[in-house]
């Protein structure tokens, strides 16, 4: 790999682990900071929160509902992230969460994508699609 292509994905993957601070820390506005305008963010399922969200207003209205929707419970823990030369950042994290008395902690994947510097897609693959969808019901 080249050292200008390593330094510009080690900068994403920086991106990526203060991102995953922020948002457990319930500071949202460092994460509209590193994303896009026209970031996009892609939950699979057939739950209310499943879909793909469009934009960053509406993007960081869904992080927000995230949080509302489980009384600040929720949390990403990141676990590794894996580099591509292309600039890509694949998370390996573990979601945790309570809501309506269910209980979430499960593996999932996030595939991020970078324009201008700055998250442009966010896509989730979640290792147990029926309790995903189970628990936001």
């Amino acid at each position: 790999m080249e050292t200008t292509v390593l330094r510009k994905v080690e900068k994403n993957a920086e991106t990526i682990r203060l991102c995953y601070d922020a948002f457990n820390e319930g500071d949202l506005e460092t994460v509209r900071k590193n994303f896009h305008k026209d970031v996009t963010w892609m939950v699979p399922g057939k739950s209310s929160m499943s879909g793909r969200k469009t934009g960053l207003v509406a993007v960081m209205d869904f992080l927000k509902k995230v949080g509302k929707e489980t009384q600040g419970s929720f949390r990403a823990n990141l676990k590794e992230l894996a580099l591509s030369e292309d600039g890509h950042v694949i998370a390996i994290h573990t979601l945790t969460a309570k809501r309506n008395e269910k209980h979430l902690d499960q593996e999932c994947c996030m595939v991020f994508e970078y324009k201008d510097g700055k998250v442009i897609s966010g896509k989730e693959y979640g290792f147990d699609l029926y309790a995903l969808d189970d628990f936001w019901k």
